[in-house]
């Protein structure tokens, strides 16, 4: 819940630990092991205990509509690994649907990985 601070990973005191990317690290490991995590909830006075079995996460980071006037728009929230594939099976999606121009909304994004933000551009982009 929010609130709640991490005060140990799997019984160890991770409270004068002020390295939160060392927690984290912690936290993670390979898939579909188990990791304890005891929290403590401030809006309760009580300790609680998690036991969470690791998995992969993947994160969307990119979705598409058609909005008003038949206009694509695409939101790219961050450009991960795979954003380029992901980004021409969006694109051409949308246009299957016969779209009339193209927004792509690049705003709040960090960046991320540089050869697939080219890997984007060439799609759109005439050579040279």
């Amino acid at each position: 819940m929010s609130g709640d601070k991490i005060v140990k990973v799997d019984d160890q005191d991770v409270t004068t630990i002020s390295d939160q990317d060392y927690i984290i690290s912690m936290i993670k490991g390979e898939e579909n092991t188990k990791v304890k995590i005891t929290v403590f909830r401030p809006s309760e006075g009580t300790y609680l205990d998690f036991d969470i079995i690791r998995k992969k996460i993947k994160i969307e980071n990119i979705t598409s509509e058609v909005i008003d006037g038949n206009i694509g728009y695409i939101k790219i929230n961050m450009f991960d690994s795979e954003m380029a594939k992901y980004f021409g099976n969006h694109l051409n999606g949308l246009l299957d649907k016969n779209i009339k121009g193209l927004i792509i909304d690049l705003r709040d994004n960090p960046g991320g990985d540089y050869n697939e933000v080219c890997a984007i551009a060439d799609r759109l982009l005439p050579e040279g």
